[in-house]
């Protein structure tokens, strides 16, 4: 039997996307995307900035800082629902 929700005890989430240029350098999770003028992109994932090699990694692979396919914007990820 499915469980009702109590709407009134929903929050919304806001998760604003914000310029790469502003996302923390020191380890934290956080979600990347790359997204183009006109169009386009990738969908997003997780990373974290590798200070070793000067780049986004997201598990095995790394993501150069600048370049075609480089993020464009991060965001953070929304609370931990058994903190909320």
């Amino acid at each position: 039997m499915k469980k009702k929700i109590d709407k009134t005890q929903v929050k919304p989430v806001v998760m604003a996307w914000q310029p790469i240029a502003t996302a923390p350098k020191d380890g934290t999770y956080i979600l990347l995307g790359y997204f183009l003028e006109g169009g386009g992109g990738g969908p997003p994932v997780v990373a974290w900035w590798n200070n070793s090699h000067l780049c986004w990694q997201t598990g095995q692979i790394m993501l150069k800082a600048t370049g075609y396919f480089s993020p464009t914007h991060w965001a953070q990820f929304p609370p931990d629902p058994r903190e909320t």
